[in-house]
This record gives structure tokens, sequence and C-alpha cells, in this order.
């Protein structure tokens, strides 16, 4: 029971699970009436960019994302202005605009909830400039950030900046199978419309618009040894206790997290946890804003394993691990 109540805790921030197929007819009553409540799950002002979450009120753990859409101009602004995990009450419409993506338009939102990070990051710098930097080329690496509706929608990361991508219901032999975090190439043009958010079109003239170059897939049950920066997922209203990961470059100026884990044994993942948050309690200010995340420094770790890659849309890959001196420090300070 206790092996299963900690798997359970940590379920939704490691995995994606499954949509709950939501009644469109039904959301569209509340949200002309009473409204419905939804989380932030992240935004983008410079990309007019803002995503929320619905969750199925009977399973705390299945949910859909939105992509919003202000009504009017200042709603889009306060809109953008919302943070992750706020929790907000909308009233508005459903968007039929062909994709396979639910759209929201939002006529009036009231906050309920508003979340605060302790640990204070403060403003995220994005290092991708978008349009400018995918405008010339037609063709470039990706990182695949959100795969769902049998390939038909499709988000990928360029650097750090997320993009979504028009998928054809022809095109989706391409991407039904990709899963996040793989490395892709894409072979692309970008959309007209909507200019805000940027989207790309995969090219319909290419023999191949994906290319998988490293497959998230493939590396499940293999051996892992993996160094780089300590990074750490903060508790929120999904995670109850902080989670530390390992990142780690994934080639063209793309990176990869790796969850440090042990699903069957409590005590040796409290270990593991504490082992991550003493090296950080070292130097705790040391650390810059990650988007949804905190990436040290200075603290670099090692970590050797199994690794768990059991869903496509998991949120990171995993490392399984079996002993806690398996996990090494790598740059820890002379006592």
């Amino acid at each position: 029971m206790a092996i299963f109540k900690l798997c359970l805790s940590a379920t939704l921030f490691l995995f994606g699970l499954p949509s709950f197929g939501y009644d469109a007819e039904a959301i569209s009553r509340k949200l002309a009436t009473d409204g419905l409540l939804f989380e932030v799950h992240g935004g983008v002002p410079d990309q007019d960019m803002i995503v929320l979450t619905l969750r199925d009120p009977e399973n705390f753990f299945k949910f859909e994302h939105f992509s919003a859409v202000g009504q009017v101009d200042s709603v889009q602004r306060a809109l953008l202005a919302l943070g992750r995990h706020d929790k907000i009450l909308v009233k508005g419409a459903l968007i039929d605009n062909r994709s396979k993506q639910g759209h929201v338009e939002v006529a009036s939102f009231e906050v309920k909830q508003r979340y605060r990070n302790p640990l204070n990051p403060g403003d995220y710098p994005y290092e991708g400039d978008l349009p400018l930097e995918l405008q010339a080329k037609g063709e470039a690496e990706f990182l695949v950030h959100a795969v769902h509706q049998d390939g038909e929608v499709l988000v990928l990361e360029f650097k750090d900046r997320v993009v979504p991508v028009f998928v054809r219901p022809e095109q989706a032999v391409w991407t039904r199978d990709l899963a996040r975090n793989d490395v892709v190439r894409v072979r692309y043009s970008i959309a007209r419309h909507p200019e805000r958010p940027m989207h790309l079109r995969l090219d319909a003239q290419a023999a191949k618009p994906i290319e998988v170059l490293d497959s998230v897939m493939a590396k499940h049950g293999l051996p892992a040894d993996v160094t780089g920066e300590l990074v750490l997922f903060p508790k929120s209203p999904q995670v109850s206790f902080d989670v530390f990961a390992i990142s780690e470059p994934a080639g063209f100026g793309l990176k990869r997290q790796y969850t440090l884990i042990n699903f069957d044994d409590p005590e040796l993942f409290r270990q593991i946890r504490e082992k991550c948050a003493a090296a950080w309690t070292r130097a705790p200010q040391d650390f810059r804003n990650g988007r949804n995340k905190l990436i040290h420094n200075t603290i670099r770790f090692r970590a050797r394993g199994t690794f768990n890659e059991v869903d496509a849309n998991q949120a990171n890959v995993q490392i399984l691990i079996d002993r806690i001196d398996a996990l090494e420090w790598v740059n820890a300070p002379l006592e």
C-alpha cells in the first residue's frame, strides 16, 4: 500500500496520462452559463500564447489542455499576466477551428486561486528568438513537447520555445508514433495564420517531413549513465514533494531532463530526494529559472541505473536507481 501511494502521488508529474475525452456540448453549456474552472498550464506573453488545463471532475489524474484566446484585447492581456498553476473560473465559448486541439474564447474570467512558487524564481528569459530563427530555414531540429489525438495534435520545442504544429489527417502517419522528448528533424513552413502564437505546417512536398533522430522509447530498459546539471521540480498543486532530475544536452541546442526515481522502494526514493536536496541547500540561491523547473548553476550529478520510458507522453525520461551510491554529486566541495 505504501508503494502504491508513493507511485500515485508522483504519477501526475512523471506521466502524461490519457485525456478524458471531453464532452464539447456540456463544456459549451458550462462556459456559457456558470463557467468552468481551469488551471493555467503555461503562457508565453510575447507569442500571445496561453494554455489552460481542464481536469476530469471524477478523476484528477485525467485532463485536457485548451488553447485560450481572449475575446477582447483587455481579456487577452489579463490572461497573459496569469501564472502557471493559477486557477480561474472561465466564461466564454469553444472555438470551432477544425483543429483537434481544443480552443476556448474567453469572454471573462475570475481568479479563484493564485499559485506562488516558494523559491521565487523570477521571470523567465527565453533563449530562442521566434519567429526570426525559424523563418529562413524550412528545416530544423526540435524536441517533441506533446503529441495527442493520434498524431493530429503536435507541439514541438525549438531550443526553449514551444511551437504548435498544424498536422493534416493524412500527415498523421508521420506523427502518431512520436513520443514526448524525441529529438526530431522537421521540414516545415510557417503558417500565415495565426501569426501569434506562431504555428508551423509540415512540408506537404517533403518525402519525409519528420525524421526521428533520437527516440526516447528506444531507451526503455537500457542501462543509464547520465551526468549533468541538477534540476529541481518544486512541489506544487500537482506534486506533493520536490522531485529532482538531471539535465543533459540532447544536441542542436536542446536539453532533456532525466527524473531520478525508484518506484519499488519508498525509502530509497526518499534517500534520492534527500541526497539531491542536501546538495542543493549548499548553494540554495545559485539557480536559474528553467521555465517550469529550477536548474542549479554549479551542482552536477551523475546517475547510473536503468532508463524507464513506458508511456509516450511521460513528462521526462526516468532513471530508475537501485542503490543510493549510484547517485553521485560529481563536483562536491571538499569538507
